[in-house]
Parts: C-alpha cells; sequence; structure tokens
C-alpha cells in the first residue's frame, strides 16, 4: 500500500443480465477483486448486501452456459425478479487442478424480491426442481451476502 498497490486474493468478473440473456456469456462489462483489507483500499466499491442465487458450474468454460441457463430457468420457474449484474469467481482453476474439466466456477446474482420467498417451505420443491433439471454435479442455492 505505501506504493499505492493493492493485493488481492481473487479476481473475478460481472456480466451484465442483458447479456447473459441474449447469450453473450463472455461479455463481461466489469472485473472485479475481493479486497485483503477493505478497509483501507481506496474508490471500493461493494458488492450489494442481499439473497443471491449461486450456481457452483464443474468444468471449462465452454459449457458454462449451462450454469447461467440454469439460473434464469430456475428464476423464471420460481418468479424470481433478478438484479442487473452476475458475479463469476473461479474457484479452481489451473493453480489448483490439472485439467480445465476440473475447474469449479461460482455463479451468482441478487434476488430482488426476495423477501416475498419463504423458502424453508420450499427445500424440496428446490431440490426436486434440480434433479428433473439433471444438475447433480453443479448446486444452486439461496444466499446472503453481506
Amino acid at each position: 500500500q505505501e506504493q499505492n498497490m493493492t493485493f488481492a486474493n481473487s479476481i473475478g468478473t460481472i456480466t451484465s443480465l442483458e447479456d447473459i440473456k441474449d447469450g453473450n456469456y463472455r461479455n463481461h462489462s466489469y472485473f472485479y477483486f475481493i479486497a485483503l483489507d477493505p478497509d483501507t483500499t481506496p474508490n471500493l466499491t461493494r458488492k450489494p448486501e442481499g439473497h443471491y442465487i449461486t450456481y457452483y458450474h464443474h468444468g471449462d468454460f465452454e459449457t458454462l452456459y449451462r450454469g447461467y441457463d440454469a439460473i434464469l430457468k430456475y428464476a423464471q420457474a420460481h418468479h424470481l425478479e433478478l438484479d442487473a449484474y452476475f458475479y463469476e469467481d473461479l474457484l479452481l482453476s489451473e493453480i489448483t487442478v490439472s485439467s480445465v474439466d476440473d475447474f469449479v466456477v461460482e455463479l451468482s446474482i441478487r434476488i430482488l424480491n426476495y423477501p416475498n420467498l419463504d423458502w424453508k417451505n420450499n427445500l424440496c420443491e428446490v431440490i426436486f426442481w434440480l434433479l428433473m433439471q439433471h444438475q447433480f454435479l453443479q448446486v444452486l442455492k439461496m444466499h446472503q451476502h453481506h
């Protein structure tokens, strides 16, 4: 920091919902990093708080569209209003695995109408929907980002 350098432990991308809907999966709007010391990092923009749909994709980037499509189908089937941007984080990469086929990418997007939903009563429905979509390796979940 003494030399105006900021170190990061993770770099991700932000892609607009509209681009994903149009099939432009690799047309990233922004790149971002998770700051190691956010209190001292200048010009920091924070990920909005809220509940997110998160999908873990196992495989290379060529098949990543499956994760985006699964989130969109799930949101439509459950009448979820999604925020304007997807977040994409590469969790397992060439640094930790020997093949691109073993990459793990986390996709997430904020749910805008979450308070109207009762997920505790719908957990079985969520699991059943995932099994019907053949998403055995990928996991779709709801989580709250603080």
